[in-house]
């Protein structure tokens, strides 16, 4: 009801366009939605606050009505919040284009010769590479050697500098022709990114306006 009661007055004080306070995580705000913002900002009034963090804080920020919506990869509560899927993506291992395992099917225990770069805890692409292991009883602690960072860019730099392995979402491939996928046997990840957000017809709106772009 505040979150609403907040909306409404930010409404009457807007005399064109909007202005949406949104949240996405690392892998959507630097990967997925550059052009869908680029469209938003196009349209004359309109004006976007976005908060790149990681899962479990934006869905915090979430709960405290200070954003409209976020739009996350990882894992939350469908009881508690309303949701709807923005798309699926491949989630595959990520290493340079010199790696033996470039491009290639690995058996699953080739990779725990490997050093792990991973996202920091509270993180969604960290939550599904945890969660994945566990389902076939396996660990982090079977790696030779884990290192977490939470920036995606200085992550890939070690990658390739140092000729270590993620686990990612296709996507971050894109924007980088040194780094190549790999997939691990019998390891066919598909995942959603969904937009989430408070179950009232003021965020459902602020949804629908946004994912027009």
């Amino acid at each position: 009801m505040c979150y609403q009661e907040k909306q409404l007055q930010l409404k009457l004080q807007q005399h064109e366009g909007r202005t949406l306070r949104i949240g996405v995580t690392k892998t959507v705000g630097g990967f997925e939605i550059d052009e869908k913002i680029t469209n938003y900002l196009k349209v004359k009034g309109n004006n976007i606050c976005v908060v790149m963090d990681n899962t479990d804080h934006l869905l915090q920020l979430l709960s405290e009505g200070e954003l409209d919506f976020a739009l996350v990869e990882g894992t939350f509560d469908r009881n508690q919040y309303a949701s709807r899927t923005y798309k699926k993506e491949e989630f595959v291992g990520v290493c340079d284009k010199s790696h033996p395992f470039a491009n290639k099917i690995i058996p699953a225990q080739d990779m725990f010769k490997e050093h792990l770069f991973l996202r920091e805890e509270g993180s969604g692409t960290r939550h599904i590479f945890e969660s994945i292991l566990k389902e076939y009883n396996h660990d982090l602690n079977e790696f030779s050697a884990v290192t977490t960072i939470s920036d995606f860019g200085l992550m890939m730099h070690l990658i390739k500098e140092l000729k270590g392995i993620t686990f990612a979402y296709k996507s971050v491939l894109k924007h980088d022709y040194d780094l190549c996928s790999f997939h691990i046997q019998d390891y066919i990840i598909y995942h959603q990114f969904n937009y989430v957000y408070l179950n009232n017809p003021v965020s459902l709106e602020a949804v629908d306006y946004f994912d027009q772009f």
